[in-house]
């Protein structure tokens, strides 16, 4: 394992290097997770399960990475594009996301006005606009024009699609317009179409505004739908004008502002690349994509109560925290245990045998208002889901994703990485589908709450049959794949 990415673990993981040097040379010399965490301790300075089962799954992450790697690297230098800075950029990523921003400049192209521009010729002219070597293009434009080049403005409009598709390509203009989208809105209007009784129902959306990070599913398809029957027009209020003004500043401060002449194209260039209709092409909406057996769940919570043996009658959680059954799984168990009111806690213990063995000694040694039910690796975890009141999770996608679609809100105890911690955040505070908890008391101060007043669970039930109702996103992504 690289050192970079030893490093990158022991900071998300918030363990020394050497630690995780020893835990993965542990796992090479095949020790499992409960060995190393038992009879290793010497070797990885007394890490627990959680730590050392974090630290493999990053090792397995940054493994696959690896091998993307060696592929990328390999496709571009057959390609003869690879040069020793790029190859370093590469070789330093830690991101999927940087990787294939890096990457996409070189993969294989459909053929764009770019592609055209190529084909006749136009490239020596783009690069000599992109690297700011000419004072006025003209005159290297005309040059060019011959039979595949009917005009000098001819020649200038394909350097320029060369330039744009060139920007769009890189990473760091990619990230600039992240950032910039982050924050800006969708727009909507009524058309002239807008009348009768099946226009009405998207009213609401006549003179309309949202922030594109914050409007939830069910509205932006409801606004997608009705600009596919021409109910509504919309846009992105992201002014082309000025996000081409900014990447341009950058562009310059990279190499230098260029003469007046060059400018006006280059500006051109940048704005062409930021047409509204370039924007809707690469922007593809939908809702959350989910497993087909999830969407067709429509039994009821006592359905898979009495399918489970469960009580009917008593306030049911479910705890889980994926496949290894860790990331403070034990800690949660041990705080709802305290809870005086009846209740079930359901527990996935997935592969993780210890915990469920404690768990299942303690069973029938604990109050008679304490109903636990600890399971191993549960194939169809979902029913068990729909079954409970609130499920509680570690911060991981398919768990919050299953469970709102269930109807089911969560609370979040723990996040892997800053960037889940983010996301889940984000999620759950946008979509009110659920809470972040931390912290013990949190948990079981909540827990309380909605046994004392069910209605307290009512906003984010509702919440949760929204995000439903959106469908699944699936469906949309393969016809978007199949029209490119």
């Amino acid at each position: 394992m690289k050192q970079i990415y030893i490093k990158n673990i022991a900071y998300r993981v918030d363990v020394r290097e050497w630690q995780v040097e020893n835990c993965i040379n542990l796992f090479t010399e095949g020790a499992t997770i409960p060995f190393i965490s038992r009879y290793r301790k010497e070797r990885t300075g007394g890490l627990d399960e959680v730590a050392v089962a974090e630290i493999k799954h990053w090792n397995d992450v940054f493994a696959e990475m690896e091998k993307r790697k060696e592929t990328i690297l390999e496709t571009i230098s057959q390609a003869g594009a690879l040069t020793a800075d790029l190859r370093k950029k590469i070789e330093d990523c830690v991101e999927t996301r940087e990787l294939e921003d890096l990457y996409l400049p070189y993969r294989p192209k459909r053929r764009t006005r770019a592609v055209v521009a190529k084909e006749a010729g136009l490239e020596p002219l783009a690069d000599k606009m992109y690297n700011v070597s000419l004072v006025d293009p003209v005159p290297e434009a005309r040059k060019f024009v011959g039979d595949k080049v009917a005009s000098v403005e001819d020649a200038l409009a394909g350097a320029r699609d060369i330039i744009a598709e060139r920007l769009s390509e890189t990473a760091s203009v990619r990230e600039t317009l992240r950032q910039i989208f982050k924050t800006r809105r969708i727009v909507t209007k009524a058309t002239k179409k807008a009348t009768g009784p099946d226009a009405m129902k998207y009213k609401s959306y006549f003179d309309y505004s949202e922030s594109l990070d914050r409007i939830a599913p069910h509205r932006l398809l409801a606004i997608l739908r009705a600009e596919e029957e021409g109910i509504l027009s919309l846009k992105i209020d992201a002014d082309a004008e000025k996000c081409g003004k900014k990447l341009y500043y950058d562009f310059c401060q990279e190499r230098r502002y260029p003469a007046q002449p060059l400018a006006e194209q280059m500006h051109m260039a940048f704005e062409d690349a930021l047409r509204h209709d370039f924007l809707r092409k690469q922007l593809l909406v939908v809702p959350f994509v989910t497993r087909k057996e999830i969407m067709d769940v429509t039994e009821d919570k006592s359905f898979f109560r009495a399918k489970y043996g469960l009580p009917q009658d008593r306030f049911t959680v479910m705890v889980a925290a994926g496949g290894y059954g860790k990331s403070g799984m034990n800690r949660v168990v041990n705080a709802l245990l305290t809870v005086k009111r009846p209740i079930t806690i359901i527990a996935i213990c997935g592969t993780n045998k210890l915990l469920y063995m404690r768990l299942k000694s303690l069973k029938d040694t604990l109050p008679s208002n304490i109903d636990l039910r600890p399971y191993e690796f549960v194939e169809k975890v979902y029913e068990l889901n729909r079954a409970s009141d609130i499920l509680l999770t570690k911060g991981g996608p398919n768990a919050m994703l299953d469970s709102t679609l269930m109807g089911v809100p969560f609370g979040v105890f723990y996040c892997a990485s800053e960037i889940e911690y983010l996301s889940n955040t984000l999620f759950t505070s946008v979509l009110y589908c659920g809470r972040f908890l931390p912290r013990s008391k949190q948990i079981v101060r909540w827990v309380n709450n909605c046994m004392d007043d069910p209605t307290i669970l009512t906003p984010f039930i509702e919440a949760t049959h929204k995000v439903r109702e959106a469908g699944n996103g699936a469906v949309q992504i393969a016809q978007f794949l199949q029209e490119l």
